[in-house]
């Protein structure tokens, strides 16, 4: 993703795709076509208008599916966006979906792995097991066919469900070791993949407040430092909005070395911890974008 500043006349400030010696350009311009690095899509650049600039300075949020011709296929891009207080700038972050879940794909498809490596094990062992005496038979089921079923439910219905389904297998039932690690590895994805997902939260502010302070306690507990950032930040952004509609929120959290009592009057706070996690990174020109977008949001 990618953060950009735009000012009352719609000119763009700062992004990505400004260039030496190109100056006085739209925003929506510059970011439809990445400075003039892409051709121009019409319906991109019309929905993007829509969605974002002609909506004045307001905070808000806008997805767009993108059909990437050249590349033969669809991107999933998401922004949120926001004035910049006492300033007429505007401010805007954006992700491309495989960034946000690129992790949770990573876990999606090694859980996949180990179940399918599971499966034939189970089935080799069922056939051995025909031999074996009934209590093996009986040891058999609890500790291996019941909770693989269970899984094996669980990934067919949980993305149709929007990822609202819970996992009702626990760790204690999983039984072996390995179905444990799965098991423990499905609820790290869950959080992932219901980060952000407007299918899941259905726009409640309240849920997506508490998909952010989950996924930070996975980023804390990983160390993944650019996600921490991700996660302060996109907390600002759902503090503003709690304000905004006067809406109260209040919950503790535990997370790594720490206890937190996560309110709704606490935007300056996050990002400010989202400013700190960008002057954390290592040095890059897009360390020093990041630096300067979320110090406009703090």
């Amino acid at each position: 993703g990618y953060a950009f500043i735009w000012d009352d006349n719609g000119l763009a400030v700062v992004h990505k795709g400004i260039k030496a010696g190109l100056n006085d350009l739209q925003i929506r311009w510059v970011d439809a076509t990445s400075g003039g690095d892409f051709e121009m899509d019409d319906e991109w650049y019309r929905e993007q208008n829509i969605g974002i600039f002609a909506k004045g300075r307001v905070t808000g949020t806008w997805s767009y599916t993108w059909h990437n011709k050249g590349a033969g296929w669809y991107e999933n891009w998401h922004y949120v966006f926001t004035p910049i207080e006492n300033t007429p700038y505007m401010l805007a972050l954006s992700v491309f979906e495989p960034d946000v879940t690129k992790q949770a794909d990573e876990m999606l498809a090694s859980l996949k792995r180990k179940v399918s490596t599971a499966a034939w094990l189970t089935a080799g062992l069922v056939g051995l097991g025909c031999l074996l005496l009934a209590g093996l038979v009986y040891w058999f089921n609890n500790e291996m066919a019941r909770p693989l079923q269970k899984l094996a439910q669980y990934l067919g219905a949980v993305q149709d469900g929007g990822y609202r389904t819970e996992l009702t297998l626990t760790e204690e039932e999983a039984g072996s070791l390995e179905m444990k690690e799965i098991v423990a590895n499905m609820h790290k994805m869950l959080v992932a993949l219901r980060f952000c997902n407007k299918k899941y939260t259905e726009g409640d502010t309240v849920k997506e407040m508490d998909t952010c302070c989950d996924a930070l306690d996975l980023v804390l507990k990983t160390r993944n430092q650019p996600g921490e950032g991700i996660c302060y930040n996109n907390m600002g952004n759902i503090c503003r909005a709690l304000e905004a509609k006067k809406a109260v929120y209040s919950r503790t959290f535990t997370f790594p070395n720490t206890t937190v009592n996560v309110q709704n009057d606490q935007a300056a706070l996050w990002f400010r911890r989202a400013v700190e996690s960008a002057e954390a990174l290592p040095e890059s020109a897009e360390k020093q974008e990041l630096v300067v977008a979320r110090r406009f949001n703090a």
